[in-house]
């Protein structure tokens, strides 16, 4: 009887153990989910290799000073050699990759490198180009905005460094940033089929630093990047710089443009007189950017979305446009904050938004300033304490609000000479008023 309570004991410890180290097993296979792939660095080494020769030519080799050596290959024959260095790739470093920011910074660096030795002097552009190209929409889209805002990606330096990588052993360039591109958007085009290793049928976000629950569009952050970046040389098609204020221009390629593309969602799927009304129990308007509520992909506003906006907004501005500032260093040393404190981002979004303004405001608050830049984003502004329609600034060639209008873009040219703008109408102040709001009281809730 005693024999056979220790077996049950033993049996049933067995099953525990057994149970805890299955556990510790699924809980590391969750994480290797986010591993990318390995990248090595390695370097040409001389490894010297024996290379045989004919007896018949051991005399006219060594006329020609080459120095050819022999050795017994038994007690009657003699075999003749002489030493040739043969190169071969040595790995001197290899690291393992995820969708963590140490390994966005490390995989950044190393793209900067090449890009310095192309062109020293530009190479900031070179590189935010390539990143947002493995976009397609970020490439050339909508109607060539992204070359208008942000520049025009290099095709030769897309080559280059697929041409230095060609060779290399492990994961790629390439083939790490594709991972943060949604299939159907990934640019074959420009960077060709990717290996079948690192084909994903639903992209990676970037992990939040502080928070495991939350995520960053990485690609739309570069893309965001790269319009607001103060060095950033966009293509003027219509020579008219005064159809679109810098400050606007930058402000479009991040928090204001999705802003505006989640007014014309709105107002295709629900329209203005079906919007969400203020929470009963709090009183706050329900947050449009939150994946509980209305936000994620409905309306091609999400936070993954609104995050990098901010994000990009705050490297921008803070750190990369001082001409010291590498990428990959203004990455690191923005990620480097927030980790510490979670806060910080928003207050200094406020910041950078307001360095720039519109239209400065007198004797205000930061925060007052801040929202006054969104309601201006809009085509809004506040009366009286009160917000209304901003009536004065509706014209129909301002192309800072073109986002948000109906579908009814056209750019034609008259006679060959004039560009004709026709742009739709602008959608109801209600839907305006409600993203302006929500977004106010979005970043107001994370400074708190």
């Amino acid at each position: 009887m005693l024999r056979k309570k220790k077996f049950i004991i033993v049996f049933i410890s067995v099953l525990i153990f057994t149970a805890f180290i299955k556990n510790i097993y699924v809980k590391a296979d969750s994480n290797k989910e986010n591993l990318i792939g390995t990248y090595m660095i390695s370097v040409p080494v001389k490894v010297p290799t024996k290379t045989y020769v004919q007896k018949e030519l051991v005399d006219y080799l060594k006329s020609e000073g080459i120095y050819v050596r022999s050795e017994k290959r038994n007690l009657f024959v003699k075999d003749y050699y002489y030493i040739a260095n043969k190169y071969v790739e040595k790995i001197v470093y290899s690291r393992e990759l995820s969708n963590d920011i140490d390994s966005v910074i490390f995989m950044v660096s190393e793209l900067e490198k090449i890009a310095i030795e192309v062109d020293s002097g530009d190479y900031k552009n070179l590189v935010l180009g390539y990143l947002r190209s493995f976009n397609k929409d970020y490439y050339n889209g909508w109607f060539g905005a992204w070359s208008y805002i942000a520049g025009e990606v290099n095709q030769n330096f897309v080559k280059e460094v697929k041409e230095r990588e060609k060779n290399k052993i492990g994961i790629k360039i390439d083939e790490f940033f594709a991972q943060f591109v949604q299939c159907s958007k990934y640019n074959v085009e420009l960077h060709g089929q990717l290996n079948s290793e690192y084909i994903r049928d639903k992209q990676l976000m970037l992990k939040e630093p502080y928070d495991n629950t939350k995520s960053i569009d990485l690609i739309h952050m570069f893309a965001s990047i790269d319009g607001i970046y103060l060095k950033t040389l966009p293509v003027n098609y219509f020579n008219k710089p005064e159809t679109i204020g810098r400050n606007m221009q930058r402000d479009l390629t991040s928090w204001n443009g999705d802003l505006q593309t989640a007014v014309k969602e709105i107002n295709k799927k629900y329209g203005a007189n079906n919007l969400p009304k203020y929470d009963e129990n709090t009183g706050k308007m329900k947050l449009i950017f939150s994946k509980n509520d209305l936000g994620d992909d409905i309306f091609c506003c999400s936070e993954e979305d609104i995050l990098a906006d901010i994000d990009a907004m705050n490297i921008c501005k803070f750190f990369l446009d001082h001409d010291n500032n590498t990428i990959s260093k203004s990455l690191n040393a923005y990620y480097g904050i927030v980790k510490n404190n979670k806060n910080i981002r928003y207050k200094t979004f406020i910041k950078t938004v307001i360095i720039d303004e519109e239209k400065p405001l007198k004797n205000k608050s930061d925060f007052e300033r801040f929202e006054n830049e969104v309601l201006i984003g809009l085509n809004l502004k506040k009366q009286n304490g009160v917000i209304v329609d901003n009536k004065s600034a509706t014209s129909n060639v301002f192309l800072g609000y073109s986002i948000m209008r109906d579908d009814k873009f056209k750019i034609g040219i008259i006679n060959g000479k004039e560009p004709e703008i026709k742009l739709g109408e602008m959608p109801h102040f209600n839907i305006r008023e409600f993203v302006a709001k929500s977004f106010i009281e979005y970043v107001k809730e994370n400074i708190s």
